[in-house]
């Protein structure tokens, strides 16, 4: 209820449409900077076949590795030497520098999925509980709690996709893809890109790609 109020008065001033827009999506949040509550027993996989244990965790501010020392500290690690970390049955795949969840693989191919904290999202929540203050923090009282209870759920998450293939990591953009499509399913790609039904932030959209791709 308290949403709803929060949405019908803020829709009554243009200054707050972009928010109330924003605020319409469904956001998936999260207490904690990092993926998981606690770091987690791994395998950390390396080149040649090499691997060693740790206690990691990623963070979502960056998709940055993070580790337990011996006596631990936490350190964020260096990941030259490092190709994947797997976490129970979950695998992380390096892309550049970062880490991101393996969610559909094809061959040598793979999806991969980094999940940080949307900056855009908590810094204009902040901004409009602080514009709501200075115009009158009485009159927005219910939207100010309405937004508050918003953000106590935690930081609000979005996810960012890239495709590994064969090695090679390919952002999941239509002008890095593209490049990427065999010869014989130029035609095909360019159909589904009309396909108003499909979306590059849509994980099942995106594992249609992977039969375009070279084998």
């Amino acid at each position: 209820m308290k949403r709803l109020i929060f949405l019908l008065s803020l829709f009554a001033y243009s200054f707050f449409a972009p928010l109330c827009a924003q605020q319409l999506q469904e956001l998936r949040r999260s207490k904690y900077p990092v993926i998981y509550p606690e770091f987690k027993e791994a395998r950390v996989n390396q080149p040649f076949g090499r691997h060693t244990t740790a206690r990691v965790n990623f963070s979502l501010d960056d998709g940055a590795l993070y580790f337990l020392d011996d006596n631990d500290k936490i350190r964020r690690a260096y990941v030259k030497n490092i190709i994947s970390v797997e976490v129970d049955s979950t695998t992380f795949l390096k892309v550049d520098s970062i880490f991101g969840q393996v969610i559909a693989t094809r061959d040598y191919n793979y999806l991969v999925r980094v999940t940080v904290v949307d900056k855009q999202i908590y810094g204009q929540e902040n901004i409009d509980i602080a514009t709501m203050m200075s115009m009158g923090g009485l009159f927005f009282k219910e939207s100010i709690l309405a937004l508050e209870e918003e953000m106590a759920q935690g930081y609000p998450l979005k996810d960012v996709y890239y495709f590994v293939l064969r090695g090679k990591v390919v952002p999941a953009r239509e002008n890095a893809v593209k490049k990427c499509i065999a010869p014989e399913y130029k035609t095909a790609f360019k159909t589904l890109m009309g396909d108003r039904w499909w979306s590059w932030h849509d994980a099942k959209s995106l594992e249609k790609l992977f039969m375009y791709f070279p084998k």
